[in-house]
């Protein structure tokens, strides 16, 4: 048998319904038809908008530069398998809940502005292709009605490795991760330009973002009818990845689609009479709006035009323009 070829197949299988199953979540939540349309503004005033003619400026190559952006936005957001680890002293519990299934919804949370993303960053060498970002992502934790884990450890002093345990919140056992400040993150942020308009009325960039931060969600849960007192905790800490494509429009705003993959460490999480911990690995879509504005006077990557791009001595250029292809 060839497993190689099988194991190529399961791959391309998992990978093709984790995309099918974001794209019917994405059909279900309005904000993000939303986004998706605005997204399709965005490409009609860039790539239709007329190409003026302006007048060139002079003396681009003072030095520094700089260019800071500000971004909102939404994701979707989806989880490996977990164990979650209960230690309760108080009641001799010690167990783990084997390979516990969550989703980013569930318990009819209302909306409220921490379930956004929010991006500050900042780019500070001279060809702006280089920056730090401030990023808080949304912590959205459920693990739903009708989950049933493997238990393996000792509850009330009895060892139940074979044991089970059942969520569900009319019966007195749930486990949520949510709200709060979520993941708060400081991100080294790298800038590839690909292809700018001579008019820059449309300039697309290849972003990529690496660091680490702390999770710091709202916790919330009950174990076997004991429930217990939820409130914002610092979690732990978390490192992520976050490749994705930058639209610019108009030199002035931003469109960011980008995937974003985060794996944290939780120890110490309330639950009654103790604490529980775990490991979380995330991926996520990201779809975000802002602003992006210069900080330095006779700034390039802002001013209309092309033709003064010939005065500017680059180690490399920041993009390729359409006589160039």
């Amino acid at each position: 048998m060839n497993y190689k070829f099988h194991g190529v197949r399961f791959v391309i299988h998992n990978i093709n319904k984790i995309f099918i199953d974001i794209l019917s979540m994405m059909v279900k939540q309005n904000i993000w038809l939303r986004l998706i349309l605005l997204g399709i503004v965005f490409f009609a005033m860039s790539v239709f908008a007329p190409i003026k003619s302006y007048s060139q400026i002079q003396n681009y190559d003072e030095k520094p530069r700089g260019s800071i952006y500000f971004g909102i936005g939404y994701q979707m957001q989806f989880y490996s398998n977990a164990d979650i680890k209960v230690k309760q002293d108080a009641l001799n519990n010690n167990y783990t809940l084997k390979n516990v299934t969550a989703l980013d919804n569930g318990a009819n949370v209302p909306f409220s502005p921490m379930q956004l993303n929010f991006r500050v960053g900042y780019f500070f060498n001279y060809n702006q292709d280089e920056g730090f970002e401030l990023s808080i992502d949304p912590c959205k934790y459920f693990v739903q009605d009708g989950e049933k884990a493997q238990l393996h450890g000792t509850v009330a002093g009895v060892n139940e490795n074979n044991g089970s345990l059942l969520f569900s919140k009319s019966a007195g056992t749930y486990y949520y991760l949510y709200n709060g400040l979520g993941k708060v993150m400081f991100n080294y942020v790298g800038r590839f330009g690909l292809y700018r308009k001579e008019s820059y009325n449309f300039a697309l960039d290849i972003i990529y973002k690496g660091g680490l931060g702390l999770m710091m969600p709202k916790v919330e849960n009950s174990l076997d009818g004991h429930k217990n007192a939820s409130g914002l905790e610092m979690a732990g800490i978390n490192f992520g990845v976050e490749p994705g494509l930058r639209w610019i429009s108009h030199r002035h705003f931003i469109l960011d689609l980008t995937y974003k993959y985060n794996y944290g460490i939780l120890g110490n999480l309330k639950v009654y009479e103790g604490t529980a911990s775990q490991n979380i690995s995330s991926g996520a879509i990201i779809l975000s709006l802002g602003v992006f504005l210069p900080t330095t006077k006779l700034n390039p990557l802002f001013d209309k035009g092309w033709a003064h791009r010939k005065r500017i001595n680059h180690t490399r250029p920041m993009y390729m323009i359409d006589s160039q292809y």
